[in-house]
């Protein structure tokens, strides 16, 4: 199994999260649920990140899996379209 994310989506997701909730966000690339972990046991050494918030706000969760600033997009994706 590779220990290496699998490249997602060339853009940023945009969610509205809860406050005090727990997320996981999926830092494999596989998930079927993407920018969250869909639960599936096949990690490959790559695990979810768990992702609290202080307070309610809209998002932009990373789905390329290769920002900076996880799990936070960092405009990473820019540079990943010339590569893909």
């Amino acid at each position: 199994m590779s220990r290496e994310p699998t490249k997602g989506h060339f853009e940023p997701a945009l969610v509205d999260l809860v406050a005090g909730e727990t997320y996981w966000w999926g830092r494999r690339g596989r998930s079927q649920s993407r920018p969250f972990c869909h639960g599936s046991p096949e990690g490959g050494g790559i695990e979810p990140m768990e992702w609290k918030l202080e307070r309610n706000r809209r998002v932009p969760p990373c789905t390329c899996k290769q920002t900076r600033k996880a799990p936070i997009c960092d405009n990473t994706h820019l540079t990943l379209r010339d590569n893909a």
